[in-house]
């Protein structure tokens, strides 16, 4: 069984390596090749893992350092292999927002010395531009060569030594001030925070949210991996309707407004056919719909109750980046407590100064890459991440 002791030694690659022989013939990512319902199995992604970190070893070796591999394209299959397998292999993954203009994507790229830069074909940039403006770049290339690479590093068995303090991804947000961040997420970061929560093994998702965002890697990826969870790639937005019905998933997560979306979806469907809504929700969410996490924004109380009618749990937590992301997490238990962000995770403090929330736990970040002096303002002196908002734990741990 997978899980997490608090050692002071505990890395992504444990992690995977562990869902591959727990969870060897189970499905951990499910999606679409010429229209078939394709899935590939815990044990199959760490064997191609395994490929990908002694492609990092030798491109560390080659580097004098942890590689930093900055990657950008729509969600795929591949990109989830790619970002997990670097950090696996010990290097530093570095998911990058797809519609970045190009000087955003160079000015992130110098501030996180990237070594690499891989992009998807479904990307247009000017990569002679990104290579001349990038002196750090090693290489610039598509994202389809790491089927090849997976495939020449087969039986290759090289390897980084890792460490739960070793850097794992940098995440960029501009946050609340416009300037680019790159917030540094260690190994030991992640496995904090995928571990801070109690969670049901064996969820079928859908995949919405942005690789590039942490809500994604945390929420979607890597608590795959924990629990035994099958992650279904939706691929084109457009369809994502047709995908909740065709993949069926139990569990979505989602930003609050595309939950506004799809339930206006379902108000037009049952105006059209003279039905109520509840009667039709398997037409929009699929026939195992359960339960929907929402982040990233404002959840309006009112949609709350309008997804209770319908017999679905939208619920929200809060969070940041800077703490990878979770801090609060819902109670499905305590619907009094429906209009709080949630219930304080495991090994979370709170504090109030001046008015600020303030949070302390092992999945606060490293800090800002680059940028000692952000560093300093975002994290006190003696540990405390501040968060810019206002709030409290409550005496029973809900904020």
């Amino acid at each position: 069984m997978v899980y997490y002791e608090m050692m002071e030694k505990h890395t992504i690659r444990e992690l995977v390596e562990a869902a591959g022989r727990e969870y060897r013939d189970h499905a951990v990512l499910r999606y679409l090749v010429d229209g078939e319902i394709t899935d590939l199995t815990f044990g199959e992604f760490a064997r191609q893992s395994r490929s990908i970190t002694a492609w990092v070893a030798e491109k560390s070796a080659e580097a004098g350092h942890p590689v930093r591999v900055a990657m950008m394209g729509p969600n795929s299959p591949l990109y989830v292999k790619l970002f997990m397998g670097v950090m696996c292999g010990g290097g530093v993954s570095m998911p990058m927002d797809p519609q970045m203009k190009e000087a955003n994507i160079c000015a992130c790229l110098n501030k996180a010395e990237a070594d690499i830069y891989i992009y998807d074909a479904a990307v247009t940039v000017d990569t002679d531009r990104i290579a001349r403006e990038v002196p750090t770049l090693r290489e610039v290339v598509k994202m389809e060569t790491i089927e090849d690479i997976i495939t020449a590093y087969a039986d290759r068995t090289d390897a980084l030594e890792v460490s739960a303090a070793d850097c794992a991804a940098i995440i960029f947000t501009s946050g609340t001030t416009g300037e680019e961040k790159g917030v540094m997420l260690s190994n030991g970061n992640f496995i904090d925070n995928i571990f801070s929560t109690i969670q049901v093994k064996g969820n079928v998702k859908l995949n919405i949210l942005p690789l590039h965002h942490v809500f994604c890697i945390t929420g979607d990826v890597l608590l795959c991996f924990a629990n035994m969870a099958t992650l279904c790639m939706n691929g084109n937005a457009t369809k994502l309707v047709e995908n909740l019905r065709l993949f069926q998933p139990n569990l979505v997560t989602m930003v609050p407004m595309v939950a506004q979306g799809l339930y206006n979806r379902l108000l037009q469907l049952a105006k059209a056919q003279g039905k109520e809504p509840a009667a039709l929700k398997a037409q929009i969410f699929g026939p195992r719909i359960e339960k929907i996490v929402a982040g990233g924004a404002h959840l309006p109380g009112e949609l709350v109750e309008k997804y209770q009618a319908l017999g679905i749990v939208l619920c929200q937590g809060y969070g940041m980046s800077e703490f990878s992301p979770a801090i609060s997490s819902p109670d499905m238990n305590r619907k009094d407590k429906a209009h709080t962000a949630g219930k304080v995770v495991f090994r979370c403090k709170t504090r109030v100064v001046d008015g600020e929330l303030q949070v302390k736990s092992p999945s606060v970040m490293m800090g800002y890459v680059n940028a000692p002096e952000l560093t300093a303002q975002a994290i006190t002196e003696d540990g405390w991440l501040r968060t810019g908002d206002i709030g409290y734990e409550d005496e029973e741990g809900f904020l």
